[in-house]
Parts: structure tokens; sequence; C-alpha cells
């Protein structure tokens, strides 16, 4: 069972009722299809890069909410410069206690929210992470002022992470920084 929140125009984000019909994998193009899991043969080797270093984030921003919200979203559009689809399982930033993948749909007039298992980045393509669609929810966040930095570590289904810097934004930015990415651990 999985949480379902309801999101309003005004970019509040609201509890619903628990669904089940919400899809637990997204894949981010029609072509695309799931990698398979990571296993000890392809796995990165301790301080190698993994599939995440194939990722480039492009302009990146977390959405700044009023004083009090405890949740808020990141955004990016995700760029695989691989030959192999890219598959990106969870994310974390040390302004929230828990992120998730997210997707969201609509049913009967209302705009739902649910958790992803993983969103595949196929290769040589993108997946975009944005408002109303695919997004990175950030759960119990310290919020960010407009304007501040706010480090998002994507992590791959192989072991590797992806590192990379987000604008704090009430909206989204018309010119939004591109923001090289960084290896991460």
């Amino acid at each position: 069972m999985k949480l379902v929140v309801a999101v309003v125009a005004s970019a509040l984000v609201l509890p619903v009722a628990a669904a089940a019909e919400a899809p637990p994998v997204v894949v981010a193009s029609p072509q695309a299809t799931l990698a398979p899991p990571a296993t000890a043969a392809t796995a990165p080797a301790p301080g190698s890069a993994g599939r995440c270093a194939a990722l480039s984030v492009v302009d990146a921003w977390v959405r700044v909410l009023p004083p009090g919200a405890k949740n808020t979203a990141a955004f990016a559009r995700l760029k695989n410069a691989s030959a192999v689809d890219v598959v990106v399982t969870g994310a974390q930033s040390p302004i929230a206690r828990r992120a998730e993948l997210h997707g969201t749909s609509m049913k009967s007039g209302v705009m739902r929210m649910y958790a992803v298992e993983r969103v595949v980045v196929p290769a040589g393509g993108e997946a975009v992470l944005a408002p109303g669609g695919l997004h990175v929810m950030l759960f119990d966040q310290t919020a960010p002022r407009p304007g501040d930095a706010v480090t998002l570590t994507l992590s791959c289904d192989d072991g590797s992470r992806q590192t990379t810097t987000a604008l704090a934004s009430a909206r989204a930015p018309t010119v939004a920084p591109s923001v090289a990415p960084q290896a991460g651990p």
C-alpha cells in the first residue's frame, strides 16, 4: 500500500487516501526497457564511478515552499550519454530526512503522487523530472531559501552514485543553471 498525495494548483501538498493502483516502476521513455538489477559481476568496484557516471544532471532545482511546509520536491533533466540504459533507484539530500523517487498521475480530476522503484534513463536519451511528472520527493526537509544551493545525490541500480547541486527556487527557473555532475563515493 502506498501513500498517495494530491497536489493543488498552488503547489501545496495534501495527504489523501492510500491507493494500490499506482505503478511501482516508471520507464522514462517508451523505447526503454528496465535494466536488470546489479549483481556482483555488474556492480562497480569500490571507488569506480559505475553507471551513474554516464548521467548529466541539467537544470536541477528544488522547490522552495512556505514556512512550516514539511515536504518539497527536486526536479532536473537526467541525460544519459552512454550506450546502455541507466537505472536510477533512489535519491538523498542533506536537507531531507528521507527522499523518494515519485511519479504523478491524474485520476478523476485529481493529481496524485506515488513512489516509484526506479526511473530508467534510456541509452542516449533523457528522463525529465518536472512538476506534474517524475520528481524526487524530499520529506521532512529543512526549508531552503531562494537561491540556496542544495546537494542532491542520485543512486543507480549498480550501487554507483551521482551528486549534483540544485538551485532552490519558488518556481522553475526560466533560465535554470546547468550544473556539472560530480561523481559520488
